[in-house]
């Protein structure tokens, strides 16, 4: 699947590759980035959902390590979806 990034997600990538202190984090969000991109059906690409009403649900990805973070994404067809938000989990 091709992701794309909204531009607070982007901003956040951004922000914890400037940040040295912030290395392992980062790497634990790129392999559930990773994972979503190959593998979008999977029960660890979708381990929670939040429905909307007159759209479609939005995926939130606990990252491992850190019970604190999402990564909260959607689809738009079989193979593009859109990563909405990476930080603390306002969900929780």
């Amino acid at each position: 699947m091709d992701l794309a990034y909204s531009e607070d997600a982007d901003d956040v990538l951004t922000r914890l590759e400037a940040d040295p202190l912030a290395a392992r984090l980062l790497q634990r969000v790129v392999r559930e980035l990773d994972s979503i991109a190959r593998d979008p059906g999977s029960r660890r690409s979708r381990r929670r959902s939040m429905a909307r009403p007159g759209q479609g649900p939005l995926w939130l990805v606990p990252i491992p390590g850190d019970d604190d973070w999402v990564i909260a994404w959607e689809e738009f067809g079989p193979d593009e979806g859109v990563i909405q938000y990476i930080g603390l989990d306002p969900f929780g």
